[in-house]
């Protein structure tokens, strides 16, 4: 049996066009859309400028983050300081 796997899509402008903060896809027949493929896949494209009308207020924060680099909530400065801590530990392999 195959497990659950989940691909997430970051993406800083609206590819669909539709104005929707995430997009998620299942696997499915494009000849016959009721045909379900039980892969167990699904892909969410998470579109980082539409952050304002997510209704999830922490992934909506994390989606402004990701569209402004501006730290605004704990979670989000929490996440700035490990990538900056990141940052200022890259090491060069020449």
């Amino acid at each position: 049996m195959l497990e659950e796997e989940m691909s997430p899509r970051p993406c800083p402008f609206d590819l669909f066009k539709k104005e929707l903060p995430i997009y998620t896809f299942k696997n499915t027949c494009p000849e016959y859309t009721s045909i379900k493929l039980d892969a167990k896949t699904t892909k969410v494209f998470y579109n980082f400028s539409r952050y304002e009308i997510d209704s999830d207020k922490e992934r909506s924060q994390l989606l402004k983050f990701f569209f402004d680099g501006k730290s605004n909530s704990q979670l989000t400065s929490k996440l700035d300081k490990l990538l900056n801590e990141l940052k200022g530990n890259h090491v060069r392999i020449a």
